[in-house]
């Protein structure tokens, strides 16, 4: 058969459609049927190209449901995680896209752990003091709180009476070349009967059988303020204390200055070496941008440490210690520092000062105020640590050596970083809008920062159009003057020159020290008996108690932040780009690869002095740089690791000292200025 038949024959057979008798299969009738029903038969290869052209079935995309809440943090300090979940609602099909993740972690509670104030026990009770006839014992604190861990107990000191054979030295003789004032004071005979009261209490005039007038019969009235020039400086703080120096006295001389302002001549006194009567008033605000918290602590720091007076024979562990812990106690740091923790801010400090006097004190022989030289001579011979701390919580760590009188307005204003890159205003406009803001508001000048994008910017828009009132916060400081002017200088939004100008008025009444050097007051204590002991010992605990507010005592913080000792609890102060309360949140900014920078860790203990037969010799002390240890290529600790000085042996068994810097301290090989 020919292959028409056989299809013809398989279509019947398969479909029964005709041609149900197999003789008839040829039949032309079922023939054409079976080519009829051939042809729209579709093969195979048709149905599959059919089935291609089919549209496929749309896609369906996975979709989840809403988050969970985020579980509890594994930890609650120093990092844990917190997950949350969540679940497919519709599951993908059709090659629809698929579905996201399903748990999320996140770090929390990244903050290092509280740390709780630790102190040693107590040491043993110093050597009975045979003139206070009173020992004590002191207890050092280990580990300052951190972190808001717990505060450290008050009772670090123990006092308590004693009694002792030895015989308290005779303290009331200044010899034959000088005159005992009632008060102890020494004074040169010359300068009894001379009509001044050089001793202080008048003594030095009576009994006298003539009065040989020093200013042949003139009178000249003491220069204004110039009492305040003698007051002391608490370089923790930068508070003024009690006078140290006594302005009052002249020493049996009558020098005048002259003062064109008054149109008359003053007195000077004996301290004071130069005196110049100078009014400066200036209407401009000098500016200056941190672009941290610890950079605006740094360089307060740095500038108190140039004040101090390196001149003199005072130890130098004094002077170390002093620039170690300068101006870390001051209110304007403490609000600063703490304002740091909430958010990454940027700061800017607007100044005005006002000069009024220039002073100089005398280099040598400087006449202490009767008070303070009573309370030198009260001081027990022995180092006890409390009753010269007292005396240096009374008058401060240092005097004043140079300065000028006069006022300064000061206000730090804090921007969180990310309002400023809002403003649109770079760093050099920001700091132009609030010099010409604070001059529009003092002075009443106009044009500079009206019409111009101080009062444009997205930022001043929120806010009455001012750049200075959209600071987040501000901290004004203001020396000179009394307090109930210096506290109408607080910014206001408008035009305040009355209330500048009645501060000016005011600070020439009651002017502050602005512009100053100072030396440690260890350097007063000279002409009286037992005088180099005592130096010594006030020395020594200036030495403690600056360093017991010194930072190598805290734990680091993180991302190099800077920790910062007041009072008796460690805070952090950040680095730019990092905030929290041990830095942990943010990145530091231009830090490449998070380096950690090393830190020293605290000073160990000296070595035994090694005593020649002349007394002299000399000791040394150690540090490590592991507060931190640098790590990811830091930078390693600046200065040496040890140090060596000159220091004199002092039988005092039994007094838990029994060596002293001799005030000839060698100067540790390290960097200049390096303290």
């Amino acid at each position: 058969m020919n292959d028409a038949a056989n299809i013809c024959r398989s279509f019947v057979f398969k479909n029964a459609r005709c041609c149900y008798h197999r003789m008839r299969f040829i039949s032309r009738v079922c023939l054409f049927v079976a080519v009829a029903a051939l042809l729209t038969v579709p093969s195979d290869g048709w149905r599959r190209r059919r089935r291609r052209r089919r549209p496929p079935p749309p896609p369906v995309h996975c979709q989840v449901g809403q988050w969970s809440p985020w579980s509890t943090c594994s930890a609650s300090c120093k990092g844990g995680s917190q997950t949350r979940q969540r679940s497919i609602t519709v599951h993908p099909a059709h090659g629809g896209s698929g579905c996201p993740a399903l748990t999320e972690l996140r770090p929390c509670n990244t903050q290092t752990c509280p740390l709780d104030c630790t102190v040693a026990d107590f040491g043993n009770w110093t050597k009975c003091d045979p003139c206070e006839r009173k020992q004590e014992r002191t207890r050092l604190v280990v580990r300052p709180s951190q972190f808001k861990g717990h505060d450290c107990p008050v009772d670090l000191y123990e006092t308590r009476p004693c009694a002792t054979n030895e015989v308290c030295p005779p303290s009331d003789s200044c010899g034959e070349e000088k005159f005992t004032c009632q008060n102890k004071r020494c004074i040169p005979k010359i300068q009894t009967c001379n009509g001044d009261n050089d001793c202080g209490d008048y003594s030095d005039e009576r009994d006298c059988d003539r009065i040989f007038d020093v200013c042949d019969g003139q009178r000249f009235d003491a220069i204004p303020n110039i009492a305040f020039a003698g007051s002391g400086y608490n370089i923790l703080n930068g508070a003024v204390s009690g006078n140290v120096l006594d302005n009052r006295l002249y020493g049996g001389t009558c020098d005048t200055v002259y003062s064109g302002d008054h149109g008359k001549s003053f007195r000077l006194p004996e301290n004071v070496q130069n005196y110049r009567f100078q009014v400066l008033a200036d209407n401009s605000f000098t500016t200056t941008v941190y672009n941290s918290a610890e950079e605006y602590y740094r360089e307060e720091r740095t500038n108190s440490q140039r004040n101090v007076k390196v001149g003199g024979s005072a130890n130098f562990l004094v002077i170390k210690a002093s620039g170690g812990v300068s101006h870390s106690q001051s209110r304007m740091t403490h609000d600063v520092v703490q304002s740091a923790q909430r958010i990454d801010s940027k700061y800017f400090k607007v100044m005005n000062t006002v000069e009024l006097a220039q002073f100089r004190m005398r280099r040598s022989e400087l006449e202490p105020s009767d008070y303070f030289l009573r309370r030198i001579r009260d001081l027990p011979l022995y180092y006890h640590y409390l009753d010269y701390r007292f005396l240096i919580e009374d008058f401060g760590t240092h005097y004043f050596s140079s300065g000028s009188l006069g006022g300064q307005y000061e206000f730090v204003y804090r921007y969180t970083r990310a309002d400023l890159q809002h403003s649109g205003l770079s760093e050099e406009e920001q700091k132009s809008c609030l010099s010409a803001e604070a001059k529009a508001s003092f002075f009443s000048f106009s044009g500079s920062a009206s019409g111009s994008r101080c009062k444009d910017n997205a930022l001043s828009q929120k806010n009455s159009g001012s750049f200075t009132l959209s600071a987040s916060e501000s901290f004004s400081y203001v020396k000179g003057g009394s307090s109930e002017k210096a506290g109408q200088l607080a910014f206001a939004n408008g035009p305040i020159p009355e209330k500048y100008e009645a501060w000016i008025q005011d600070v020439k009444r009651n002017p502050a020290i602005i512009r100053y050097e100072i030396t440690p007051i260890s350097e007063l204590v000279v002409g009286i008996p037992q005088a180099d002991r005592k130096r010594r010992n006030l020395e020594q605990a200036l030495v403690d108690y600056l360093n017991s507010y010194h930072s190598c005592k805290c734990s680091p913080c993180q991302n190099n932040g800077q920790a910062l000792l007041i009072g008796t609890d460690c805070v952090c102060v950040c680095k730019a780009g990092t905030f929290g309360i041990s830095c942990e949140q943010g990145t530091q900014i231009d830090n490449v690869g998070a380096a950690i920078h090393g830190n020293w860790a605290c000073w160990g203990p000296w070595t035994a002095c090694s005593a020649e037969s002349d007394g002299s010799g000399q000791r040394t002390r150690q540090r490590t740089c592991t507060n931190p240890a640098p790590q990811n290529g830091g930078q390693a600790c600046p200065g040496q690791d040890s140090e060596t000085e000159t220091c004199t042996y002092i039988d005092t068994s039994g007094e838990g000292f029994n060596e002293s810097s001799s005030g000839g301290a060698r100067r540790p090989k390290s960097p200049k200025g390096e303290l």
